[in-house]
C-alpha cells in the first residue's frame, strides 16, 4: 500500500487479507487490514500487535462484525484474538 521512501527508507505500509477457517471450513471469519512493516521484513515486528478489521464471515460467523488482533512472538507463531460483535 505504501512503500518505503527517501524520508522513511525502513518502513513501509502493506495489506494482509487473512482467512480463518473452523469445523473443517464450514465456519470462516475474514479479516483484511494495514499494518507497518520494517521494509527488508518479510512479517511483522514481533510483540507489536497489530489490529485488522472483520469483513464477514459464513456458517456460524455470518453477519460477523469486529476485529482480530494478531500478535507475533519471537518464536515466528502468531496468536489471534478475536473481539467479535455479533
Amino acid at each position: 500500500m505504501k512503500v518505503a521512501t527517501d524520508a522513511n527508507p525502513n518502513l513501509e505500509r502493506r495489506a494482509t487479507l487473512l482467512f480463518f477457517t473452523f469445523a473443517q471450513g464450514k465456519d470462516q471469519i475474514i479479516a483484511l487490514g494495514a499494518a507497518d512493516y520494517t521494509a527488508s521484513a518479510p512479517e511483522f515486528e514481533a510483540g507489536q500487535p497489530v489490529v485488522r478489521p472483520v469483513l464477514g464471515g459464513t456458517g456460524k460467523y455470518i453477519g460477523a462484525r469486529g476485529q482480530v488482533t494478531s500478535t507475533r512472538s519471537d518464536d515466528g507463531s502468531y496468536t489471534q484474538v478475536f473481539t467479535l460483535l455479533k
